[in-house]
């Protein structure tokens, strides 16, 4: 005859192997799919805030480049292209630096030694559009420049960025290492594109081009000789996540994806 005792016992070693036993096939196999909903649910929403994010960031860069553009037009009279615009009034000690004879802005010592092409054309004339060309005498702005930019009104910088990005004029396995481009990037890695309503600012080369290639440096561009001349004032542009003019299929630039801030005449 079994005590109460026992009855008692045998009761409590059955409930704690019931409390410790393992979890089931099926009771894993619900728990998994119950992660799998809640991560397929998470990731979108991720995934969308980070678009957000990266939109908002290239429209607020947009804003702050245009009001760049808008505080140098008024100190010099004249728009200049992108990369000039975290230039300080005295050259500064960063690696990219040159050593130049006179105390002059930074983008014109690179100039100086091959940075950028066409040194004589760092201006865009607010009323045509047109790159500037500094040399001629009567306009002396190479002059001004090179001599005391406190003369030429400079007061830079007028934006600030790191000069160092993925992006070079050259590539980095040549005898300087290559050298990083200078113009600001967007949040998907490209440059930041500058035009007026005659065409686009053609880095490195300052070049004003009609017509473009995207992407923009690409050996093999996907689109070619689009055209550039379709803004009525100077704008600056991203062409958004996918890289291309609007939705990358042809269309206009400042379309689809693109992000734009137009400012001036």
């Amino acid at each position: 005859m079994a005590r109460k005792g026992d009855s008692v016992m045998q009761h409590r070693m059955r409930t704690y192997r019931k409390a410790t036993r393992g979890f089931s096939i099926i009771e894993l196999l619900i728990a998994i799919i119950i992660i799998g909903i809640l991560v397929s649910i998470a990731i979108p929403i991720i995934a969308n805030r980070t678009k957000q994010a990266r939109e908002a960031r290239a429209m607020q860069d947009l804003e702050h480049y245009a009001s760049a553009e808008e505080r140098v037009a008024i100190d010099t009279a004249y728009y200049v292209r992108l990369f000039m615009l975290n230039d300080t009034v005295t050259r500064d000690s960063t690696q990219w630096e040159r050593d130049a004879p006179n105390d002059t802005i930074q983008s014109y010592n690179y100039n100086t030694v091959g940075y950028f092409e066409n040194q004589d054309r760092l201006f865009l004339d607010p009323q045509t559009g047109e790159l500037v060309d500094g040399n001629p005498v009567g306009r002396g702005l190479l002059d001004l420049l090179q001599n005391n930019e406190t003369s030429f009104n400079w007061n830079g910088p007028y934006v600030n960025w790191q000069k160092d990005s993925n992006n070079y004029t050259n590539t980095p396995d040549d005898d300087d290492g290559g050298l990083p481009d200078g113009i600001p990037d967007d949040p998907w890695g490209n440059n930041y594109l500058l035009f007026t309503r005659v065409g686009m600012v053609l880095e490195p080369n300052g070049d004003m081009v009609q017509t473009a290639d995207f992407p923009i440096g690409s050996l093999s561009p996907i689109l070619t000789a689009v055209p550039t001349d379709v803004f009525d004032r100077i704008t600056v542009l991203s062409l958004g996540p996918n890289g291309l003019p609007g939705d990358g299929a042809g269309s206009n630039l400042g379309t689809g994806d693109d992000f734009v801030r137009s400012f001036g005449r």
